[in-house]
């Protein structure tokens, strides 16, 4: 093989490279663009999921099922938004406590989710992700 074809080949290789690289970086990018959540597992104490339509709450202390709840936490995107408090008839909410008992409160209401004094609106991917987490542990 000649000198040519051999520079010719690492410049493809090279420019491939590059291309992915910036594929990958650009997904991480726009990934974490409407991302409202970044629970870490190891910090999480237990989870508790209260709804009021059927007047139940429940612990999870269980380490293997906190750590998917808060996976499936992580996974929600949303765009923030006002929303009047009030007109809220019925919430479910997801209480998250840490180590040292910090509470941070995560309440639905329909499409929309508060996290702690924030309103947002999740699109039908996060709410059937919320439902989902009700379903199965409550």
């Amino acid at each position: 093989m000649s000198r040519r074809n051999q520079s010719k080949g690492k410049n493809k290789l090279f420019i491939t490279v590059f291309f992915i690289l910036l594929l990958f970086l650009s997904y991480k990018v726009i990934g974490k663009r409407n991302k409202i959540l970044d629970l870490n597992n190891k910090k999480i104490s237990y989870v508790e999921i209260i709804k009021f339509e059927n007047n139940t709450m429940k612990t999870i202390n269980d380490k293997a099922k906190v750590k998917k709840i808060i996976g499936s936490l992580n996974r929600i995107s949303a765009e923030e938004v006002q929303k009047d408090t009030l007109e809220s008839d019925s919430l479910d909410f997801i209480n998250i406590y840490d180590k040292t008992f910090k509470r941070k409160e995560i309440a639905r209401d329909g499409c929309f989710i508060r996290i702690d004094t924030k309103w947002y609106k999740m699109s039908k991917n996060g709410s059937d992700i919320f439902d989902s987490i009700l379903k199965e542990y409550s």
